[in-house]
């Protein structure tokens, strides 16, 4: 029995647990909490964690999700427990490989990830992929799909084994899909607020009146061009709710790539 399970950090508490139960001897584990004291959100994430991966080995994803609810170290901030919320995990791990990549002498590819904000919740539920590792290798493996077709293999794969997509799923699958079309078109920034769809290209990059002019014909929609220090675009996206502006939005972006 732990006491106060809430004061101990996500290690502590997977290594505790691990001690219960030897053999053929089955042994619980009792996490208490005050009741009816509020607990802080890093606590809550802890105890969230620790009671969603209960399997055996699950000890990679409990390392996993203790660097998100703390940081990842020194790489990416000043402190020992870092910006890793700053920057995503995704990111840290791109910045991490390229590191180790730069460490062994191997090229890096200049690829540069384009920063999408769009404020949609986008997620794979629980009710609709329960395991946790499962859930977690798609989550990888659309982090790492560079071209449509992977993420429409993907979503083909994941409607065959687990049915049609819920909503969340569904905008994910967007959002993925904004994401690369924009590395693929060399876009800086995309932004969505509420009807207003943006995004950027780099400051460095040249863009010529034909490049616009390119553009304005594959786009059925009415486009609004900033020509400041970088190239700026701008569109109305209608729809009754975020999910319907998001759909429209990638279809703007889908036009013109």
């Amino acid at each position: 029995m732990v006491n106060r399970a809430d004061t101990l950090g996500l290690g502590q508490l997977y290594q505790i647990r691990g001690r219960v139960g030897r053999s053929s001897e089955r042994a619980y584990a009792y996490l208490l909490v005050p009741k009816g004291k509020k607990l802080t959100k890093k606590s809550r994430m802890r105890l969230r964690a620790i009671e969603e991966f209960s399997d055996l080995g699950s000890g990679f994803n409990i390392a996993m999700r203790d660097m998100e609810i703390r940081g990842a170290g020194n790489l990416v901030g000043s402190q020992q427990h870092g910006f890793i919320a700053a920057v995503g995990f995704d990111l840290y791990c791109r910045l991490l490989d390229e590191a180790m990549r730069e460490i062994k002498g191997e090229s890096i590819p200049d690829n540069p990830e384009p920063d999408v904000k769009i404020a949609v919740s986008a997620y794979i539920p629980d009710d609709y992929i329960p395991n946790a590792d499962q859930k977690m290798d798609f989550y990888q493996r659309l982090a790492d799909a560079h071209r449509i077709v992977a993420l429409l293999e993907i979503k083909e794969e994941m409607e065959d084994r687990f049915g049609r997509m819920p909503q969340p799923a569904k905008s994910l699958m967007h959002i993925m899909e904004i994401k690369v079309m924009a590395r693929q078109i060399g876009i800086e920034t995309v932004q969505l607020e509420k009807n207003r769809f943006r995004w950027a290209f780099p400051q460095d990059r040249q863009i010529s009146p034909a490049d616009i002019q390119q553009i304005v014909e594959k786009s059925s929609a009415q486009l609004e061009f900033d020509l400041g220090e970088r190239l700026q675009i701008e569109v109305q996206v209608a729809g009754r709710d975020e999910v319907e502006r998001l759909e429209r939005a990638r279809d703007v972006l889908q036009e013109i790539v």
